[in-house]
């Protein structure tokens, strides 16, 4: 006799199926909802980590305000020193906001002090941009007034441009100089600009068409035959991102060295072993390579040609997210037009005067407390740390953010300390460089266009890095 088997399932069997994954749905819902089990204990985890961490910080301003001569007021490097001792991961920045509130960056939150009284800085879901390039809200729109935040990459709230967003959820600083900051503390400010005309009452300033605007000014220079070097720029075209993001980051300070060196030059000196050559991709000291940094307070890279810059400007990032390389003419001149539009500009008989008090140039007086560097007769630079009140008609190299005066949309030494090298040439193969060093004048500084050679390297010769987003 043939027996046929049934291969359907039973009525019980469906019934029981069905049963079980309901109840599976709702141990899902328990475990990972809004009130899920999971996700409240990933609340009470991280409410737990940020007690924590407020707790460290006040054994921190103690261990500031109790110093070996009795009660000192914080000051950011002792509150630096004293919040790496208790965060065994270390804190990424340490900001002066002003004279009474200190914000900084550990690795999960940001932080402010103000009188003593730690508060947490509520920035969204881009606190730290881990996964794709979103804006603040970690979303995928952007705009000139909506900046982009690249993977690897946080903001840094400043009190000059604040990334904590208005009524319309855009950052309330994107037109003053927002910064972000990757995890090596590397810092570039947002320049926000579009590619054509657009109907707005923001008066957003256009990409790359001002070389020829009377406001800049050219030094033996063919002005009308300049252009772009493309084996200088990381990508195929400058254009794509201002088309698609309506702006780009500019490195916040200029380039500097990783490693303090106590004496530089272009060359290596045989009878002076403790001078370092730096005039090289990847020089060494005390067995380090150095690397780029956009960091405050650090040795500006000089003594660098522009084909060595180029190289070296690439090293800072590149990944598929985003890439570092050279800044563009096309670029300067867009940063420029954004400066001179926010109202720093001044073209009248008192424009030397004007320049000298926000750069750094031979008519410049100041005083500075950190990092310069002299020249002496052998052509080495000897950097110095400390207090140095300059006078007029005298040149000294400053490190990066060092004078305080020349930070300008939160942009430090556009005008003024190093001739910057830029990817233009001309029709004559002149290498185009772009700021005015600390050994010339200040009028109509930040305009002028200077050539040289692509082996020209010296104590005021220097260059900014770019950002190039995917």
């Amino acid at each position: 006799m043939n027996l046929k088997r049934n291969k359907g399932i039973t009525l019980i069997t469906l019934v029981v199926t069905i049963v079980l994954l309901i109840l599976a749905g709702v141990s899902i819902a328990t475990l990972t909802g809004n009130n899920g089990i999971l996700t409240q204990a990933n609340k009470a985890r991280e409410n737990t980590k940020r007690a924590e961490d407020i707790e460290k910080i006040e054994i921190a301003i103690l261990g500031v305000q109790m110093g070996e001569n009795g009660y000192q007021k914080l000051d950011i490097d002792t509150l630096q020193e004293e919040l790496d001792k208790v965060f065994e991961d270390g804190i990424l920045k340490v900001y002066d906001n002003n004279t009474d509130e200190f914000i900084f960056y550990t690795k999960d939150n940001i932080y402010k002090i103000s009188s003593n009284e730690v508060t947490e800085i509520d920035l969204g879901n881009a606190i730290y941009q881990k996964q794709e390039n979103r804006n603040i809200q970690g979303e995928y729109e952007y705009a000139y007034n909506n900046p982009i935040i690249p993977k690897g990459f946080i903001p840094l709230e400043t009190k000059d441009a604040s990334w904590v967003t208005n009524e319309e959820g855009l950052p309330m600083g994107w037109n003053n100089g927002l910064v972000i900051m990757d995890e090596s503390g590397n810092e570039f400010v947002w320049i926000p600009c579009i590619t054509q005309d657009l109907d707005t009452s923001e008066n957003v300033v256009k990409y790359g068409c001002y070389a020829q605007n009377d406001k800049f000014t050219a030094y033996q220079v063919d002005i009308n035959s300049l252009q772009d070097l493309q084996k200088y720029i990381p990508v195929e075209n400058e254009f794509s991102q201002i088309e698609k993001y309506q702006g780009f980051y500019v490195g916040r300070y200029e380039t500097a060295m990783s490693e303090n060196i106590p004496r530089v030059s272009n060359v290596d000196i045989d009878d002076s072993p403790d001078v370092v050559n730096i005039n090289k991709i990847e020089p060494i000291y005390n067995g380090i390579t150095v690397k780029p940094v956009i960091q405050q307070g650090k040795e500006v890279w000089n003594y660098v040609s522009r084909d060595n810059a180029a190289e070296i400007s690439r090293k800072i990032v590149n990944n598929e997210n985003v890439k570092s390389g050279l800044i563009t003419g096309k670029q300067w001149d867009t940063m420029l037009e954004w400066i001179i539009t926010g109202g720093t500009y001044d073209n009248s008989s008192n424009a030397d005067k004007y320049y000298s008090e926000i750069g750094n140039f031979y008519n410049s007086q100041y005083t500075i407390n950190g990092l310069y560097a002299i020249q002496d007769k052998n052509d080495i630079a000897n950097w110095h740390k400390g207090q140095y009140t300059k006078t007029i008609n005298e040149f000294i190299c400053l490190g990066t953010g060092v004078h305080n005066n020349s930070k300008v949309n939160n942009i430090f030494d556009i005008y003024g300390n190093l001739w910057e090298f830029t990817t233009e040439t001309d029709a004559n193969g002149k290498v185009i460089q772009r700021g005015i060093g600390a050994n010339a004048g200040s009028n109509k500084a930040a305009g002028v266009h200077r050539h040289g050679n692509t082996d020209t390297s010296g104590i005021m010769m220097g260059f900014r890095i770019v950002l190039y987003i995917a």
